[in-house]
């Protein structure tokens, strides 16, 4: 009998090569593929679904359906490949749209004797959903039916892999906690520069909602150039999101377009070049909006792996371990930017370029998944 090596891999994400999401998952994509000889992705581009096929580690074919996109038919079309018997691995990314064909979906892999690791990007959730729902009265009934159907899902899974955002929360037994990763070959090794220099640059990506606290810094960087004291504080923002346009205005409104730069969105090398000019990364600096007291995003690992010093309100997190993480407070309150420069003259450059080597190899995709895999006996 021939041994199954196909894995299904569901998400209800965009196909987006700008987008930090989709890089992630073809980044899983690519690990699994390499590890077991396939992995399908189902999501959705331009609101229809495509099947987007890696194998053997690399990229095969991109098919679109021609299949209006919706949560109930993505898991239809998934519940067809595991009908199909050749998948040893179902990978379900955590839709935040809960859906009667996704019981039926996990009910027949597990008929099917398939592993079922079901993630959950953001551990606990309810409050970042409301917090960032434009219907609030429908993701409040969409989150009772998440209620009602974990249960079922939980029974069914083998491994919930979590990026906890809350050291209060219980974590039940499936639960597995990792940290966000990166593909470490789209990293170069960076030359860390401390020379004498009377301005500072930071850089803020990725799609930005109110609990990345960027108006914060805006509103810091803001005070200290009204003081006058000789050093010169720049921003650079790049991405988009929801709070962008609010950012926008309220960086007008302080009349600071000339500290505050608004690059857009970019990747690759236009990415890098931001980069190379910057000095300090912004991750999230309001965590409490969601209830949260530690630093999940993918941002935060992407300046770490980088090569990059960080701030973050990460409060019981990777700060707490990483000394290149600085950790503002969790609220509302003004940075001091004073703060920040000390603790920013006194990293070291050898500990910094010796860490990225570390968190390139600690925050790898493959070194993730691997111990996914190996905790449920798949390698």
């Amino acid at each position: 009998m021939t041994k199954k090596n196909k894995v299904i891999y569901v998400a209800n994400i965009e196909y987006d090569k700008f987008s930090g999401i989709y890089k992630k998952i073809e980044s899983h994509a690519l690990v699994l593929s390499r590890i077991f000889g396939e992995c399908v992705i189902l999501c959705k581009k331009k609101e229809q679904i495509v099947f987007i096929v890696f194998k053997n580690g690399l990229f095969d074919k991109l098919n679109e359906l021609k299949i209006e996109f919706s949560i109930g038919k993505l898991n239809k079309l998934a519940n067809q490949l595991v009908d199909d018997g050749e998948s040893r691995l179902l990978y379900y990314r955590h839709t935040l749209r809960p859906s009667y064909r996704q019981l039926l979906l996990f009910r027949s892999a597990k008929k099917k004797d398939m592993k079922i690791i079901y993630e959950i990007p953001t551990y606990p959730f309810f409050k970042e959903q409301l917090s960032v729902a434009k219907r609030p009265y429908l993701t409040f009934f969409k989150l009772v039916l998440e209620i009602m159907f974990f249960p079922y899902l939980f029974k069914k899974s083998t491994i919930i892999p979590i990026l906890l955002s809350n050291s209060k929360k219980k974590i039940l037994k499936k639960m597995y906690p990792i940290t966000n990763g990166v593909n470490p070959e789209n990293y170069h090794e960076r030359i860390v520069s401390f020379k004498e220099k009377k301005e500072i640059n930071f850089i803020g990506v990725g799609t930005l909602y109110g609990y990345h606290g960027f108006d914060r810094l805006i509103r810091a960087i803001s005070n200290e150039n009204m003081l006058g004291n000789g050093k010169r504080y720049f921003f650079h923002i790049v991405g988009d999101g929801p709070e962008i346009e609010k950012l926008k205005k309220l960086v007008k409104s302080l009349n600071m377009q000339s500290l505050v730069l608004f690059h857009g969105r970019l990747s690759g090398e236009n990415l890098d070049q931001v980069f190379d000019k910057s000095d300090i990364g912004v991750s999230a600096l309001a965590l409490y909006e969601r209830s949260a007291d530690i630093d999940t995003t993918l941002k935060l690992i992407d300046y770490l792996c980088r090569g990059f010093p960080s701030i973050s309100s990460d409060e019981e997190g990777l700060s707490k371990t990483i000394d290149s993480i600085f950790t503002v407070s969790n609220d509302d309150i003004g940075i001091n930017l004073n703060n920040i420069e000390a603790w920013y003259s006194e990293l070291s450059k050898r500990k910094l370029q010796k860490n990225q080597k570390k968190f390139l190899v600690e925050f790898s995709w493959e070194n993730i998944l691997e111990r996914i895999l190996n905790k449920i006996g798949e390698i």
